[in-house]
């Protein structure tokens, strides 16, 4: 009896101590999740390291990319023709009639340095609009300037290259020019060449004259 009663405990204690396997599938469970998130975790690595860098660069970029600050809806010819009209039109913003501003347009001459044109008119709901014709075929630079009433430095600046162009004179004016030089140049010869034939004339006349009183006189 009291050998039956120890091989009880002893068959106790192993079951106790022991895992049952249900606790070996519960371990072997979680060892498995535990790998799939850490393998999860290694997979989104790159995308945080992506976002990371995005988020350092985006704000550089913007600052780089940025248009001038106020401008909207611009209209900015960069190619004009001589005696043609070139238009430089937009918008300015946070301009009302409570707190207007002043728009002043400059045109440069970049090949002899000097300015060939300069406006400057005073806008009540934002909109401003100029028309500027070019007389010279050479690169030029238009400016365009924001003031507020009563100050003397912009809060608000654009500027564009404009290349100018001379365009040839159609060919109905140019045979009309030709035509003209033709009839001068040959009005020209004709009074040349009459002017000629009687400064001869009088020369002549002149020496036939003083011949004649030279044989009278003997």
């Amino acid at each position: 009896m009291q050998k039956r009663k120890r091989d009880l405990l002893t068959a106790g204690s192993v079951v106790s101590c022991g895992r049952s396997p249900i606790d070996e599938i519960g371990v072997g469970g979680g060892r498995s999740r535990w790998n799939k998130r850490q393998r999860g975790l290694g997979s989104l690595l790159p995308v945080w390291v992506g976002l990371c860098l995005m988020m350092l660069l985006i704000p550089h970029t913007s600052v780089l990319a940025a248009p001038s600050t106020g401008w909207s809806e611009l209209r900015l010819d960069k190619r004009a023709e001589v005696g043609h009209l070139a238009h430089y039109q937009g918008k300015l913003a946070g301009v009302t009639p409570a707190h207007p501003a002043e728009i002043e347009l400059v045109a440069r001459n970049q090949e002899h340095g000097n300015t060939v044109f300069r406006s400057r008119v005073q806008i009540k709901d934002g909109h401003f609009r100029f028309a500027v014709q070019f007389f010279d075929g050479a690169p030029h630079q238009v400016l365009l300037l924001a003031y507020r009433p009563g100050e003397a430095k912009p809060f608000a600046t654009q500027q564009v290259q404009v290349d100018v162009e001379t365009l040839p004179p159609p060919r109905s004016a140019q045979a009309k020019a030709f035509t003209l030089l033709l009839g001068i140049t040959a009005v020209g010869m004709m009074i040349g060449s009459g002017l000629a034939f009687w400064r001869e004339r009088r020369t002549q006349n002149r020496q036939n004259h003083e011949t004649n009183e030279v044989a009278a006189g003997l």
